[in-house]
């Protein structure tokens, strides 16, 4: 399913996650309000001078939309996500498509209010250069072996998957 339409396009959604998550609000934002929109004047034609059908009618909405607009179909997106992720994505790139020009200005706004991501600093030292320091103090008796050692097992860590060395759950006493 690699190559799949459902499966470029959301790579292709998620190479721009700002955008993404904004075109995402974005829409969520339109719905919503151009429910109530069309919720309240359906209420105002129903409820004549009565304001109290209309308050009524707007706090029932508000919950349904609560339920069945928001917690609803994000705990099934948890649930199912590749089956939701795959039949939400030709929809959400037409909607991406559509909505750009507003979407654009809003990442664009949005991201004057975001942390600029730390730059990843050039180490001072390579590793190798780091294990030939420890192999000659060593040497010149400035730690000892077992030190020397541990320190070396440490810049290995990076590189030992977890799966290596844990034990696993049914293993323990």
């Amino acid at each position: 399913q690699k190559n799949s339409t459902p499966s470029r396009i959301i790579c292709s959604l998620m190479d721009d996650p700002s955008s993404f998550l904004v075109t995402v609000l974005f829409g969520n934002l339109m719905v919503n309000t151009l429910f109530f929109c069309i919720s309240a004047a359906l209420l105002s034609r129903l409820g004549d001078d009565n304001h109290a059908i209309e308050i009524a009618g707007g706090v029932m909405l508000l919950f349904c939309v609560i339920i069945f607009g928001e917690i609803t179909p994000k705990a099934i997106g948890v649930a199912f996500p590749l089956t939701i992720s795959t039949f939400a994505a030709i929809p959400l790139k037409i909607w991406q498509t559509a909505a750009f020009p507003v979407t654009k200005v809003l990442v664009r706004f949005a991201g004057k209010f975001e942390p600029e991501a730390p730059k990843e600093k050039e180490s001072l030292i390579k590793p190798e250069e780091f294990s030939m320091l420890l192999d000659i103090s060593e040497t010149e008796g400035l730690i000892d072996r077992d030190t020397s050692d541990m320190i070396q097992d440490i810049m290995e860590l990076n590189r030992i998957k977890v799966r290596y060395i844990m034990t696993p759950r049914t293993e323990m006493l």
